[in-house]
């Protein structure tokens, strides 16, 4: 069965549509911000002060697979926290909150690590506290969002996203001489953020809403996957994919720059920050015109596909040329292209939650997928650097890119 768009089972309605839209955005531009300098420069950077040169792509690799692990568990545990969560501010907000308060005092440590250890812990920790905050926000739209205008809600989130990804890398790109430094100016964003989301878009209180079930029986049921939910795990699985081949670059940006484009520190510095630029431009347009088309045709499927594509074939860019237009060009399209999928794709997604009652946790699983997409990124881009150089990399991201648009077509309850 088609879904048919009906309304959240919980709303807020002293809260606007429009203000909640901007809640959202805000918060996701400065969570993306910080999570786009810490895992796109200031970790790489700051190896190259405390790691070989030799050592730096294989440490860049085990800094995102551990960190990814540690933010997997936090996305499945706090997303079922704050479905049980009752309080004066909601049940999503004090997650919100807190998860950038732990993400601030994260980032001061991350600033003065001396050791690879220490800056490891430190990233697990930030990562954590991300996941924490992105589960708690991605479940605020299916709590008080009817599903007519989700695309356009998830629009806000998504472009927030990717102008937070970009805005990232302008901040961190001067830091790439001193990235503690880096770490210490952007270490109050997080909290920041969450306290701008509070005011901006008030969650009711919940106070006395019912609790759900605390045994121990309970609780350890509501911890496992979603059953009889296979369009669910379609869209998770589309969403690993497309996270996957987008990540493989993510992390070694500054070293496709210095490396495969042979630039040095200044014009890294330039590069990065003209094609953050051209990603913002991007991704405000794509998430503009993806999420409201989405919710004018009640069609989702079609602008995934489309989506997936353009993502896929803006890393081709890199591979048919290694200067530094390919790299901005490659970034220009790639945030088109993203910022129409978040929007679209994260409502979908919303639209096949099988219980309204664990979205918290259930978006976990999703984010799940970004974690893992995450984790295995790092490995894959390490592997294919060694066997083929770049070029192999760009290849391998480019498929899986397009190819996740074929996990979308067997998904039944939405078009």
């Amino acid at each position: 069965m088609m879904t048919d768009f009906r309304p959240p089972t919980t709303q807020s309605p002293e809260v606007s549509l429009r203000r909640l839209g901007l809640g959202l955005f805000l918060v996701s531009i400065g969570k993306s911000s910080v999570q786009s300098a810490v895992a796109g420069v200031l970790v790489a950077a700051k190896l190259n002060f405390i790691a070989g040169k030799s050592d730096r792509i294989s440490l860049v690799a085990l800094i995102a697979v551990v960190s990814g692990i540690a933010s997997l568990f936090a996305a499945v545990f706090s997303g079922n926290l704050s479905d049980r969560t009752r309080s004066r501010w909601g049940m999503r907000s004090p997650w919100i909150v807190g998860g950038g308060i732990v993400c601030t005092l994260a980032l001061l440590a991350m600033a003065v690590a001396q050791s690879v250890f220490m800056l490891l812990v430190a990233t697990s920790v930030v990562m954590m506290a991300f996941s924490a905050q992105l589960v708690a926000t991605t479940a605020v739209i299916p709590d008080r969002v009817p599903g007519a205008q989700r695309g356009s809600l998830n629009a806000a989130l998504g472009v927030g996203q990717l102008i937070g990804l970009a805005l990232g890398l302008i901040i961190s790109s001067p830091f790439i001489g001193n990235p503690g430094k880096g770490a210490l100016c952007i270490a109050v964003v997080p909290t920041l953020a969450g306290l701008i989301f509070v005011m901006v878009a008030r969650e009711q209180s919940n106070k006395d809403v019912p609790r759900l079930p605390a045994d121990t029986a309970a609780v350890l049921k509501s911890l496992l996957p979603p059953i009889a939910a296979l369009d669910f795990y379609w869209a998770v699985s589309a969403r690993f994919f497309i996270v996957l081949g987008t990540a493989m670059l993510l992390s070694y940006q500054l070293y496709i720059v210095t490396d495969y484009l042979r630039q040095d520190q200044a014009g890294a510095a330039m590069t990065l920050s003209q094609s953050a630029v051209a990603y913002v431009a991007g991704a405000i347009i794509g998430g503009a015109l993806g999420g409201p088309i989405s919710d004018r045709f009640r069609r989702r499927k079609p602008l995934t596909y489309l989506s997936s594509f353009l993502i896929g074939a803006s890393i081709l860019l890199l591979l048919g040329w290694a200067e530094p237009w390919a790299m901005i060009g490659y970034k220009a399209v790639n945030g088109f292209g993203y910022g129409i999928y978040l929007a679209v794709h994260g409502a979908l997604a919303t639209e096949v939650l099988p219980n309204p009652k664990t979205r918290g946790k259930d978006l976990g699983f999703l984010t799940v997928a970004n974690t893992l997409g995450g984790i295995f990124a790092p490995m894959l881009t390490a592997m294919a650097v060694r066997l083929g150089g770049y070029p192999s990399m760009f290849a391998l991201a480019a498929f899986l890119c397009i190819g996740s648009a074929l996990l979308i077509v067997p998904i039944r309850s939405v078009r």
